[in-house]
């Protein structure tokens, strides 16, 4: 025990020293990546100490229940390992501090105190070695150093989950009230946001260098660009990033956060669709606009839920009996968080027992919906519905009921939503609803009931809302969906073809390949995969009779060219962005337009791309194009180049300039894509060719962020005949 106490203790010495370097030459220090997923254990290693720390200075409570001698050796055990755990968490978070996104300021405090704890339980265990000390003082002084623990911890829980994270969930949230005079992104778009974006983009953390808790920093973007782009819903970085696979690494929210519901998403596409006006009212919608329907449902759903809030007066069932109702066939849960009322599920036909529905009559006081959809349930069962006094929510599509006992649940006071889809229902057994005092609505599609049916029920009780289905207007023009793609690259072999595929039969889809949208005259039509021999711009569009045509749809295609041997850069990318150095330049991978930090892109800023490459000497193919595939994010200073020089030799000492091409500096935001930006050289053979792209000198100032440069950005380049 002897040694180990002295490797720990020459161990945190060295930590010590370590930290109160790092601390002094802060400014200097730079974590290599390597070193950074180490840091990233900081979050993981903090538990170890603050248990520790809590336990050493519960121990003098129990000076009268263990003997002196252990009590002292056991908070000497104590306290090495909290010595050391502590000054390991210390250094983890030095190491993760150098990550960009979080608020300095609170960092800062973090920092300093957490360094404080190490310092501070390295000077305890000094002292609790010594021969003789002041145990009172001493304990005093543990405890002091346990209020600064927490001083750091809540520091630290303001970095990751925001300043108002402990306190939040007892605190009102204000309900937004449907006044027409209120802009529909203050009504509906931003509590979208503050819910599911701002615990990791606000002051305190800012990931991705955006904060989204002020309007005028919402505005702005992060390091990445602007979020949306008015009347663009593909090019609109919040969309994509909320589209992309969940276990994609740059899913926004991530995957261990609540997600945007399909509603969500469908409100924010709808308001960027219209024009992303931030000043635009509810006033100023059309009813007929499918924004209007988005918004008013939303905030009257908002209402609703806020007048129940309170609503529920029984006692709520114990977890223990939420516990064993639960099982692989049936789920009960509360309906939110601390509410007292259940919702139950039932599911897997093969497997239903009676006996799963009649267990719920044990939570019957609280049960308030109940969703029993495919199971096979008959019209006696009611009779055990009917006990279920609060139920408020029953969902029976699908069942064997025929509607012959569906007056037994004229017993059910509260009961709002009746759901009878898929059923056999008719008209006659379903009019005793005229006496179920509290339905608002009733599905019904599928059913024996048609829509003349439907017309003389809703007639006979206008307080019921009766939904048989979507009914097909005939004067309503839908409009197609673009053609999807078949490749899983732009990059396209020898033989490779764009391939077009569509869900729908008897669509004409017309394509353009000159930047122009296609129309359905004289644009080409699609008939059969294309091939192409050199980067291609596709615009596709479909079109069909008493349809409206498609929104265009954008492909960028890249032939593979000639087979590169190798490249050597001559200047290197930005440090602070992963990359695979040369090979980036001729692995035919390409990055996403919105993602400069994927390794899939070299990044030059305040300097030029210069790199040479080289073909095989004994047989050099012909060249006399060279394309630069680069991407356009104009918000993110990612603009194409202002020059492009290319020179070719047989060696690197002697070449010979073969083009120079100079490009216009964009004067507004635009699309976010990728490019191609083809160079024509003469006629050509050379081993060795070097290609310099030289970035804008400075970003113009119309820019946001006209402070910083622009940057160019090249994930490959093509060499064609």
């Amino acid at each position: 025990m002897k040694r180990t106490k002295t490797i720990i203790t020459s161990t945190v010495f060295f930590i010590q020293i370590l930290l109160f370097f790092l601390l002094l030459f802060e400014k200097q220090v730079q974590i290599p990546i390597w070193l950074q997923p180490v840091g990233r254990t900081h979050p993981l290693l903090l538990h170890l100490p603050i248990g520790l720390l809590i336990l050493l200075a519960l121990l003098p409570l129990l000076k009268r229940e263990i003997p002196s001698e252990s009590l002292h050796k056991f908070q000497s055990f104590t306290l090495y390992l909290a010595t050391f755990t502590a000054s390991l968490t210390a250094l983890m978070g030095l190491f993760l501090a150098q990550e960009e996104g979080y608020d300095t300021t609170l960092v800062n405090w973090h920092k300093w105190s957490g360094v404080g704890v190490s310092f501070l339980t390295y000077s305890l265990l000094i002292w609790h070695n010594q021969v003789s000390y002041n145990k009172k003082a001493f304990n005093i002084a543990v405890i002091a150093n346990v209020i600064l623990l927490i001083i750091a911890g809540h520091l630290g829980v303001s970095i990751t989950y925001g300043e108002d994270y402990i306190l939040k969930p007892i605190r009102k949230e204000k309900l937004i009230v449907a006044d027409n005079n209120i802009p529909v992104f203050v009504a509906a778009i931003q509590p979208i946001l503050d819910k599911k974006c701002n615990n990791c983009h606000n002051e305190s953390k800012a990931k991705g260098e955006l904060i989204m808790t002020s309007l005028e920093q919402l505005m702005k973007g992060g390091k990445h660009g602007v979020l949306w782009l008015a009347g663009n819903v593909d090019s609109s970085l919040l969309l994509q990033r909320v589209k992309l696979p969940l276990e994609h690494d740059d899913h926004m929210p991530p995957k261990e956060k609540p997600q945007l519901t399909a509603e969500e998403i469908e409100l924010i596409q709808s308001w960027i669709r219209a024009g992303a006006d931030i000043k635009q009212t509810l006033a100023d919608l059309q009813p007929s606009d499918t924004l209007f329907t988005l918004v008013h449902t939303i905030l009257q759903r908002q209402q609703a839920t806020s007048n129940k809030a309170q609503a529920y007066t029984f006692n709520a069932a114990s977890d223990k009996k939420i516990k064993e109702l639960n099982n692989p066939f049936r789920a009960v849960y509360p309906v939110a968080l601390n509410s007292p009322a259940l919702h139950a599920e039932i599911f897997v036909r093969q497997a239903y027992k009676s006996q799963y529905l009649q267990e719920l009559t044990s939570v019957q006081a609280q049960l308030v919906s109940l969703n029993l959809t495919n199971m096979p349930i008959q019209d006696e069962n009611l009779k055990t519905i009917a006990k279920f006094d609060n139920l408020e929510k029953l969902i029976l599509n699908g069942t064997n009921i025929t509607g012959a006992n569906l007056s037994e649940l004229q017993h059910l006071k509260k009961l709002q939503t009746l759901g009878l889809s898929n059923t056999s229902v008719d008209k006659v057994n379903v009019k005793v609803i005229k006496d179920f005092p509290a339905l608002q609505n009733i599905y019904v599609w599928n059913t024996k009931i048609t829509q003349e049916d439907i017309k003389i029920l809703q007639k006979d009780l206008p307080n019921i809302q009766f939904d048989g289905g979507y009914v097909a207007d005939e004067t309503e023009v839908l409009q197609l969906s673009p053609p999807l793609l078949k490749n899983k690259s732009m990059v396209l072999a020898k033989d490779d073809k764009i391939i077009l595929i569509n869900k729908l039969s008897d669509i004409t889809t017309r394509y353009t390949t000159d930047g122009t949208d296609p129309d359905s005259l004289t644009s080409l039509i699609y008939k059969e995969p294309l091939q192409i021999t050199k980067y291609t711009t596709l615009k596709v569009k479909n079109f069909k009779a008493n349809w409206k045509s498609s929104e265009v749809k954008i492909f960028t295609f890249f032939p593979k060219g000639q087979s590169i041997t190798n490249v050597v850069l001559r200047t290197f990318p930005e440090p602070t962005y992963e990359h695979k150095g040369a090979l980036t330049l001729y692995d035919n991978r390409k990055g996403e337009v919105n993602n400069f930090r994927s390794p899939l892109w070299l990044n030059f800023k305040d300097q030029p791309l210069d790199a040479l490459f080289y073909f095989d000497e004994k047989q050099p193919p012909v060249v006399q194009e060279i394309t630069l595939s680069i991407a356009k994010n104009i918000g993110g200073r990612a603009f194409p180049q202002a020059r492009i020089e290319v020179w070719g030799g047989a060696d690197t000492t002697n070449m010979q300039q073969l083009s120079i091409v100079s490009f216009k500096q964009p004067t507004t935001y635009e699309t976010n894509e990728i490019i191609g930006l083809p160079v024509a050289i003469p006629k050509s053979s050379f081993p060795w060719y070097r290609i310099v792209a030289r970035p804008f000198a400075r970003t113009p100032n119309w820019h946001y962020e006209k402070q910083y440069n622009p940057r160019i950005a090249v994930d490959e380049v093509f060499f064609y005949e």
